[in-house]
């Protein structure tokens, strides 16, 4: 392994990370945007803002591993750093294992990252709870109704304790609103438990009070993900991480100045994934795993050797075209 061509791809993986995880925010931003301009309390939506950057983080690692490593590729072929290596004897294979270490440790925290993003994907009652919880700092603090608009409940100041109120569309039956001192939502929204509960059924006009109650069949706001959170991350993580050094593997076997190409195989080694990745791991578990790590090697090594011969625009590392002009020569020979 080389250092300085291991630490600059590292270099560009963290740039192209930091880019996509960027974009990431602004898209969480812009969805929390009706939650910051109302009444919802500042805790609550950065609560929820947590959950989506979370997600973002995992897709902008899982992206930017196999796009940053063809990205950093295509310089090492414009400078002329990898002709210079090839020339030493030193293999495209052996020049991709620069890419493979620091793709390991890119993966292993697309592991960490990926499992707790789907541990709150697996359990949306808990993201539940953690915004109730939330809402309720504020609402004898601020004197107003505290709301959580994705539970659709909202903390009431009654005799300076706050209570919960919301109204719970039960099926086959009239809507219920209810107060609450304390709800507490199963892991997968399937129950959600009240204490010192008052409620009122409209039909027939009934208010009822009881020490504890269980409410069961209301239909959920939030559908969990039923694929194991180990088998997400290591997925994730693993065709990142082939998709990577695939993809660094063709470029330097059939290398090219394209920084479009590299784009295009970059892009392509998680492209398969994002498509079908979770019907497959999702409908078959484990054994759809070596599915996936099939279409993370095949499919950049694929799109390098058929994108080998496309007039694509070569581009030096600050971004300007290398124009090859060929120049007559002239042998000289004694006698």
């Amino acid at each position: 392994m080389l250092p300085h061509l291991a630490i600059r791809t590292l270099r560009t993986v963290a740039w192209v990370a930091l880019i996509c995880s960027l974009l990431g925010m602004g898209a969480a931003t812009v969805r929390l945007l009706p939650w910051l301009v109302s009444d919802v309390p500042l805790s609550v939506s950065l609560a929820f803002f947590r959950s989506l950057a979370l997600a973002s983080t995992e897709v902008a690692l899982f992206i930017a591993l196999p796009l940053g490593c063809a990205l950093e590729v295509a310089r090492w072929v414009a400078d002329g750093t990898a002709s210079t290596l090839r020339t030493l004897g030193v293999s495209p294979l052996r020049q991709s294992s620069n890419v493979a270490v620091v793709g390991l440790a890119v993966s292993l925290v697309a592991l960490a990252v990926s499992t707790e993003s789907a541990n709150t994907a697996g359990a949306p009652g808990d993201l539940s709870n953690a915004l109730v919880d939330a809402a309720a700092v504020d609402a004898c603090r601020t004197g107003r109704a505290a709301r959580v608009p994705l539970v659709d409940v909202a903390w009431l100041c009654s005799s300076g304790s706050p209570r919960l109120a919301g109204r719970v569309p039960v099926r086959g039956a009239a809507a219920m609103v209810w107060t609450a001192a304390n709800a507490r939502f199963s892991s997968d929204l399937t129950q959600l438990q009240l204490d010192d509960v008052r409620w009122t059924v409209s039909q027939p006009a009934v208010t009822i009070h009881a020490r504890h109650v269980v409410l069961t069949g209301f239909a959920p706001w939030l559908v969990p993900n039923h694929v194991s959170p180990g088998l997400r991350g290591v997925a994730t993580a693993l065709v990142s991480w082939l998709a990577a050094v695939a993809g660094a593997w063709a470029l330097l076997r059939w290398p090219s100045p394209s920084r479009a190409r590299a784009l295009i195989v970059g892009i392509a080694g998680t492209l398969g994934f994002l498509l079908v990745g979770g019907t497959v791991v999702g409908s078959a578990s484990w054994s759809g795993l070596p599915l996936l790590v099939i279409l993370a090697v095949v499919v950049p090594t694929a799109v390098a050797r058929v994108t080998a011969f496309a007039r694509l625009p070569g581009t030096l590392a600050g971004g300007t075209k290398r124009d090859v002009v060929h120049k007559p020569t002239t042998e000289i020979s004694d006698g």
